[in-house]
């Protein structure tokens, strides 16, 4: 579970090697739910707001880099944010600021992150 900084929370995440269903499984729903409310049984009366799924593909580890690369003969830089698997959520606040250092310092903002 993750609490974004507008007080709502997301619940969730699977990890199913090989599952690339893009529909909302009512199976994992149910799951997902149950374990949240095992840990937090206030959420049983909090309204659903939304639900969705995402293709996670994972890694051995987060890829979360400056590259420099070229394109068409010319160079660019390239903000890599990705592998985060089931825990993409749960991550997504530090990452997507560490991301944002990383396209500062490539566009030349910072010197070092």
């Amino acid at each position: 579970m993750s609490q974004s900084p507008d007080g709502t929370v997301v619940v969730g995440g699977t990890y199913q090697v090989g599952d690339w269903n893009s529909k909302i499984d009512v199976k994992d729903r149910e799951e997902i739910l149950k374990n949240a409310f095992e840990v937090m049984p206030s959420l049983k009366i909090a309204p659903v707001i939304g639900e969705w799924v995402g293709q996670r593909p994972g890694r051995s580890e987060v890829r979360l880099e400056l590259e420099n690369v070229e394109l068409n003969g010319k160079k660019i830089k390239v903000v890599h944010n990705y592998g985060h698997g089931g825990s993409g959520v749960g991550l997504s606040w530090g990452c997507a600021e560490t991301a944002v250092g990383l396209v500062k310092r490539g566009i030349g903002c910072l010197s070092k992150i």
